[in-house]
């Protein structure tokens, strides 16, 4: 049995048995862990809150080759995301990206690109005022680059050209866009705003932290409809997603407007 050292996010907790827990967690250096914290559902246990979701931790753990499970040894708090595990709206992006994590990234394999990803969503989701759905979209645009199934929406798959255009139709099974002036060649497509295909441009490029930008309203859902059919339709068990599934209808503490403008005519931003 040997001993090491990581530094991972907390993703996920459940009760193991009457007195552990089974955290998951993804780190630095094995990529996606699930580590048994014996005794950690006693009052006076060890690790006290260290095992909170959305933590950044630093563990060691005993590891043996025939076992799947290692056993929790140490867990000490390098940071912490109050606003993000306090609020619900903050929570339920982050739990968007942490599924992403668990159902889709492969276990024992580091990836330090999507390791600081999911670092830079969870800072950016505890500092920011608004815009929290666009860095969840942000977040996911980025996985699907990582992951090499990055939809290229710098021109029109068929003409060539960079300007959208008041309407544009998102080609699913090819990963692309063609403008209103050109028919689509995929075989699965999505109508949509020439503007949905900017702010989608937008999220690609930067990273989620920067991404708090309120989007109008139906930019949003058919960033989100597009975003989903998208994953789905590339990436072998995205249709299981359960918090994707339902984004549009993830009640967040901004709220979504009608897109002619709010109660006080403003524009309506989500």
């Amino acid at each position: 049995m040997a001993i090491e050292k990581a530094e991972g996010i907390v993703l996920r907790v459940r009760p193991q048995g009457e007195t552990s827990k089974l955290v998951h967690l993804y780190s630095l250096q094995r990529g996606r862990l699930a580590l048994i914290a014996k005794g950690a559902r006693l009052p006076k246990s060890k690790f006290g809150g260290a095992l909170d979701v959305c933590n950044r931790i630093a563990v060691v753990f005993y590891t043996k080759e025939t076992r799947e499970l290692n056993y929790l040894r140490e867990a000490e708090i390098l940071e912490r995301f109050p606003r993000v595990q306090a609020d619900i709206g903050r929570l339920a992006v982050a739990e968007q990206g942490f599924e992403i994590l668990l159902q889709l990234a492969m276990a024992g394999e580091p990836n330090a690109r999507l390791y600081q990803l999911v670092l830079d969503l969870l800072r950016g989701l505890n500092e920011a005022e608004s815009g929290l759905r666009n860095m969840g979209r942000s977040f996911l645009l980025h996985f699907l680059e990582s992951s090499g199934f990055r939809p290229n929406l710098d021109r029109c798959s068929v003409c060539g050209r960079s300007a959208v255009g008041d309407r544009a139709t998102f080609e699913i099974d090819r990963g692309s866009y063609v403008c209103a002036e050109c028919p689509p060649a995929g075989k699965v497509s999505f109508p949509a705003l020439g503007r949905t295909v900017e702010w989608a441009r937008w999220l690609q490029r930067v990273p989620p932290s920067k991404a708090g930008v309120p989007a109008p309203q139906i930019v949003g859902q058919e960033l989100d409809r597009w975003l989903w059919l998208h994953l789905s339709y590339h990436v072998e068990g995205a249709d299981k997603l359960v918090t994707f599934r339902y984004a549009g209808r993830l009640a967040l503490r901004e709220g979504e407007l009608p897109e002619n403008g709010d109660r006080n005519g403003k524009e309506a931003r989500d």
